[in-house]
């Protein structure tokens, strides 16, 4: 019995048409030093993100940056969509790091709107917790539609279960991820919905991996050079 290869994340990221390999594996810009992306398609949609230190060094999760680390977070859609990013630590339930576009009727709309490929550097910067602290925690939150956006940590959390729940027609859960650690212009942490819906990514900005979240799914890694 032939066993199917687990979906990549970053393929279906780098073309939202179709997922073509050939894609993921073009160069890094010579102007952002990233891997663009393919444009032309909302069949899947995903985030990308990472962090970098005061050196512009990339990691791509806080625990590589280490504790006692100043970092902030680069975030980057695969199609033209809004954009929001929450924070809830020790002394805030929420807090909303992006801007909002057009904030509507009586400011109750949120999202950035962001054009496909084009990075958020996150104005806030972060310190890695280290064991003995209670570290922030953030959530990327991305839709086609404004009207789809949340308006707090809590939502953006609760909604994400949800949408981390619902299964395609192969059984396996719409939201896939994976992590680079190490290839050129890519390195970083993708999610992406594979049916075109809304995406999200929650992260602990901690000096040691967390341990895993109640929305968690598997997590593929790519540790190779290319």
């Amino acid at each position: 019995m032939l066993i199917a290869p687990p979906i990549s994340a970053k393929v279906l990221f780098y073309d939202p048409a179709s997922g073509d390999p050939a894609a993921a594996e073009a160069a890094p810009s010579s102007t952002t030093g990233l891997t663009p992306v393919r444009s032309g398609g909302v069949q899947h949609v995903g985030v990308h993100y990472w962090f970098e230190d005061s050196r512009g060094e990339r990691f791509a999760d806080p625990a590589a940056a280490g504790a006692g680390s100043r970092i902030t977070l680069h975030v980057r859609g695969n199609v033209g969509a809004f954009l929001t990013v929450w924070m809830s630590d020790a002394t805030h339930a929420s807090v909303e790091l992006t801007s909002r576009t057009d904030a509507g009727p009586d400011g109750r709309w949120t999202g950035e709107g962001v054009r496909a490929d084009q990075t958020v550097v996150v104005s806030r910067e972060f310190v890695v917790a280290s064991p003995a602290e209670e570290p922030a925690r953030v959530i990327i939150f991305l839709a086609r539609s404004q009207t789809e956006q949340v308006t707090s940590f809590a939502g953006a959390r609760e909604k994400l279960q949800r949408i981390a729940a619902r299964t395609a027609n192969d059984g396996d859960s719409v939201i896939v991820q994976e992590v680079d650690r190490m290839t050129r212009g890519q390195i970083g942490t993708y999610v992406v919905h594979r049916m075109g819906g809304q995406t999200a990514g929650e992260i602990v900005m901690a000096g040691q991996p967390p341990a895993k979240l109640a929305w968690s799914l598997p997590i593929a890694e790519r540790r190779s050079f290319k």
